[in-house]
């Protein structure tokens, strides 16, 4: 890691020498300073207390708690007083000219952040809108000054990494609490494993997950007419993924044709398909979300059983979908998530599936209910790691060590329930936002962030088809795409090949005791909820070029 600064994390006092408070409008107000200096020792450290005052009218003062909680790992903690005078806490970290920054999950630009602001915020990404948020953020930052911060929490957070306007990285917490960690190399291999152990140890999948998968549809008789074909070949092949298999008592499958050249066919039986697969040494891998269509039997039931997202009147919350109207499952009711893991215990057992796509899982709304008691805003990131969390624990029930969900959605804490990931749908091309170049510093952004195992659809999702105008035209196409293709099948067998892997008819288009985890890979579903954010207004700091005189750095 590159950088010719001082090494080493900040100061103790350098972590609480520059704190901030916002109040319900949105206005910054700064900290006192700590009133002594305990160096650069981190490992052995004193436990350090301040009472700090702050400028605002109201004074509002904050308790401030530096403690080693394991070696190399410190805690902090910095609670306002009274909290709900406060909407948001923030804090600036000194920073190197030459420092460099990456982590923060999931992230489509530079790997290098940077330059840039950032918001660890889950947000759909299958169309590009620039590099501000991801479908996999996590609040983890690495520097090149031999250090990591972790911060503590399922709140928005923004950081701003332009560290050449005051020499410092902003970071603002949207809930009224700053609570992180700030860990120690002395390298790279040394703080990504320390975080590891904070977040959860992601687990570790079994051996066909690392061999060839090949996406197949189109009905039950394509399906084993193009594994006869493979096999004929010879192409290697560990894996079959079915998207369009589907079964409404299990939640599995995806109805809708979305790829042109291969018409949708049925399948009669598939327990059946699934067993002869197995019989023929493959792996069988299906689809599923975590949505309830209004009309559908499953939705009736879940309404029934009041296990759905709510809106703030009490009524099911049912929003629009290019396809059909969907509402959600509520996975922070533990009742809601048995109920839905029975439905893929089914689908493990009496279909026969090894695992699935786990899609979608972004979209947690804000103007929401609730079963936790929280509001949106904190709910929103903590979604998609209680979803793939119930995924995990069925998949681990039902056949441990030995079942794959490969999720697209993610947050800090769902590392530990992570068998796969694949980086959104890129398009077939170069481009540095949507194409392979977008995948490829998907994937190591999130690894760097505690996600290890990734693959993207090879070809991509969006854009297929050289099959289509006229034949002088398709070859025109076919010869330009020559090396893009070459250089995403070497990318993308770990673990996922698809679209047009292998076959011309291609299915897609387009630690000591003292140590503990993390808050936000703890929690249970229907746990106690922590007090709500007075505000979740957008941040105040400039998202853009610019000066940021009005940003609090000084």
């Amino acid at each position: 890691m590159g950088g010719t600064g001082p090494p080493g994390p900040p100061t103790l006092t350098d972590l609480a020498s520059h704190l901030w408070v916002w109040d319900a409008a949105g206005r910054p107000y700064r900290a006192d300073r700590p009133p002594s200096t305990l160096g650069d020792s981190l490992d052995p450290a004193p436990v350090a207390r301040w009472e700090l005052a702050t400028s605002t009218p109201t004074n509002v003062t904050l308790a401030v708690l530096v403690q080693p909680v394991s070696p190399g790992v410190l805690a902090l903690r910095v609670t306002p007083s009274p909290p709900a005078e406060v909407s948001a806490v923030g804090a600036c970290v000194p920073a190197q000219p030459d420092e460099h920054l990456f982590g923060l999950g999931a992230r489509f630009g530079s790997l290098d952040l940077v330059g840039q602001v950032v918001e660890s915020w889950v947000d759909e990404r299958a169309v590009p809108h620039g590099e501000r948020r991801s479908h996999s953020p996590t609040p983890f930052l690495l520097s090149s000054r031999g250090y990591g911060l972790l911060l503590d929490t399922p709140a928005r957070v923004v950081f701003d990494l332009r560290t050449d306007v005051c020499a410092c990285y902003a970071v603002r917490v949207e809930e009224p609490r700053l609570q992180g960690y700030l860990i120690r190399g002395p390298d790279p291999h040394v703080i990504l494993e320390r975080h590891a152990v904070l977040v959860g140890l992601p687990p570790l999948p079994p051996p066909w997950a690392f061999g060839v998968w090949k996406n197949l549809i189109g009905g039950q008789a394509r399906v084993e007419r193009d594994v006869q074909r493979l096999r004929q070949d010879d192409v290697p092949l560990d894996a079959v993924w079915i998207y369009d298999a589907v079964d409404d008592r299990a939640g599995f499958g995806w109805p809708w044709p979305v790829h042109g050249p291969i018409p949708p066919g049925e399948y009669p039986d598939l327990p059946g398909l699934i067993r002869r697969l197995h019989q023929a040494n493959l792996k069988v891998l299906g689809y599923t979300h975590p949505f309830l269509y209004p009309g559908s039997p499953s939705f009736a039931e879940a309404q029934r059983r009041d296990l759905l997202v709510r809106t703030l009147g009490g009524q099911p919350y049912v929003e629009p979908w290019t396809f059909t109207a969907r509402s959600y499952l509520d996975f922070t009711s533990a009742a809601a998530a048995r109920w839905w893991q029975r439905r893929v215990r089914f689908a493990l057992t009496v279909l026969g599936f090894d695992g699935a796509m786990l899609d979608f899982g972004e979209g947690a709304p804000l103007n929401a209910r609730y079963a936790a008691g929280r509001s949106g805003a904190l709910v929103h990131n903590l979604y998609p790691v209680l979803y793939v969390r119930a995924a995990h624990e069925v998949g681990q029930a039902v056949k441990p060590g030995d079942a794959v969900f490969f999720a697209r959605a993610g947050y800090s804490g769902s590392q530990a329930y992570t068998t796969g990931r694949f980086p959104c749908d890129q398009a077939r091309s170069w481009d540095r936002e949507r194409g392979l170049p977008a995948a490829l510093a998907a994937m190591l952004s999130g690894s760097l962030s505690g996600w290890p195992y990734w693959g993207p659809d090879i070809a991509g999702y969006f854009d297929g088809g050289w099959a289509l105008g006229p034949p002088e035209e398709r070859e025109r196409r076919r010869q330009a795409e020559k090396e893009l293709w070459i250089r995403w099948v070497q990318l993308g067998p770990c673990p996922r090949p698809c679209g047009t892997c292998w076959v011309r008819s291609a299915t897609r288009s387009g630690s000591g005791p003292t140590a503990r985890r993390c808050e936000c890979s703890g929690r249970m579903p229907g746990s106690t909820p922590r007090s709500s954010p007075t505000s979740t207004g957008t941040p105040s700091w400039p998202t853009g070029g610019g000066s940021r005189s009005s940003a609090p750095c000084s």
